[in-house]
């Protein structure tokens, strides 16, 4: 018996057919856009949460002042400046939290014109004298300024100009350049043992900043090759891009703290290496591409080489210093380092006597190094104070002072290579009673 089939539904034919079609039809303009506009918005809720959650890690940051260590920026006339304006905290010995002003001085602010009747002190020196790891109001500088005005009827006002990693040399291109604008009365050069070392170019321990030598004539004149062959590469980096970066940003300055732990890793150096060749030849890919982005750039480096040129040779004439360019740079032992410094010193000695400013040479030892070195150190500081009788400058040794208070380990001068609070009170203690007892 055959089997019958029941009877198909038109209805269902229909039905059938349609979905068909619709599965074939392409998909409808509003369902694109819809799409569209749910990934449109993804995006843009993406982009509001980094920015939020940014935000939230820079605050937190911010409130426990970490991330604030980045002070110095490149400066191609004389090696190094502060950052303006800069809030640093620096924690490598102590804790010290405060502003750089605005003038790139690690001290208050000061104009450059000074009050009628001020007897105004400027103060040159390196790191013992910058002084990041205390607060400013307890820097030698703040401190004498209060001493001074304690026990006189005179008003003084002292202005801080160390800059860490500064040779003599170097001392004498800001006194030029940036001390002279703020008409000092007086000139006290900070002399740390071991200061020579930092002026010849072997014996820099920066080697990243402008070098000195000594002509056939014993004159001192100054090298940029070594300087500007670091300035132009990759390894000046750090400090030349993102500039706003490492002013404002404490995630990118945190990022460049660990860039400077890492950087001598081997595999986080290959990592560098690769990213630098990339850049390089991502720049010389658009280059190629695009001649009017490669004469943009050359352009761009021109204007800033023909400044830099610029205000070179404008120091170099105001500091009567001769330009070294000799290909290879003279290597100094340990005596011609210290005749380098001294002639650097009777240079800025005469630079005072031109403006009627009074120097005076405030010898400090380092405590840290070993006691053998304390003999080569007394030599140089004797061989100093005689120069100072024939030239005209004054010399004031605290080294017997710092030896003494060395001893009174209830209140050590020093914290592991600068000095404590209690350093700073015996240095102005020291130069107040001295410069007193000479007016």
């Amino acid at each position: 018996m055959p089997i019958s089939m029941p009877p198909i539904s038109t209805t269902s034919k229909s039905l059938t057919h349609q979905t068909a079609l619709e599965t074939t039809q392409p998909v409808k303009p509003k369902r694109i856009a819809f799409a569209l506009g749910r990934v449109l918005k993804a995006t843009i809720y993406g982009f509001f949460s980094f920015g939020v959650m940014l935000l939230l890690i820079e605050g937190f940051l911010a409130l426990n002042h970490i991330g604030e260590q980045e002070y110095l920026k490149v400066d191609p006339a004389i090696g190094f400046a502060h950052l303006e304006n800069k809030l640093v905290t620096d924690r490598s010995e102590s804790l010290g939290i405060d502003k750089i002003n605005s003038s790139g001085l690690t001290d208050t602010e000061h104009g450059f014109t000074k009050t009628p009747g001020t007897v105004r002190i400027a103060i040159l020196g390196d790191s013992i004298t910058e002084a990041l790891q205390l607060p400013i109001k307890e820097r030698f500088a703040r401190v004498l300024e209060s001493k001074l005005n304690a026990k006189s009827t005179q008003n003084f006002e002292v202005i801080n100009f160390g800059v860490g990693g500064f040779g003599t040399g170097h001392e004498y291109l800001q006194f030029v350049r940036d001390v002279r604008r703020y008409q000092p009365d007086q000139v006290i050069l900070m002399y740390h043992q071991g200061d020579e070392t930092e002026n010849s170019p072997d014996g820099s321990k920066w080697s990243l900043q402008p070098t000195f030598t000594l002509n056939d004539a014993n004159a001192p004149q100054i090298r940029y090759q070594e300087f500007d062959t670091w300035r132009h590469s990759s390894s000046a980096a750090p400090l030349t891009f993102f500039d706003w970066g490492r002013r404002n940003s404490h995630i990118w300055q945190c990022l460049l703290q660990t860039h400077s732990s890492l950087k001598n890793e081997a595999l986080y150096k290959r990592v560098t290496e690769l990213c630098t060749k990339i850049s390089k030849g991502t720049q010389k890919i658009l280059c190629n591409l695009s001649p009017d982005f490669k004469r943009a750039i050359a352009a761009k480096s021109n204007r800033e080489e023909q400044s830099t040129n610029a205000d070179r040779q404008r120091l170099l004439k105001d500091a009567h210093l001769l330009n070294d360019v000799q290909v290879a740079p003279s290597q100094y032992d340990a005596p011609q380092q210290w005749l380098l410094t001294q002639k650097l010193i009777e240079l800025l000695n005469e630079e005072c006597h031109r403006h009627n400013i009074k120097l005076l040479i405030a010898f400090v030892p380092a405590l840290e190094k070993p006691i053998s070195s304390r003999l080569d150190f007394s030599k140089k500081i004797e061989e100093l104070q005689k120069l100072g009788k024939k030239d005209g400058f004054e010399t004031l040794n605290l080294s017997t002072k710092f030896y003494a208070a060395e001893k009174e380990t209830s209140k050590p001068i020093i914290l592991l290579a600068h000095l404590s609070p209690r350093g700073h009170e015996l240095v102005a203690d020291a130069i107040s009673t001295y410069y007193l007892s000479k007016r």
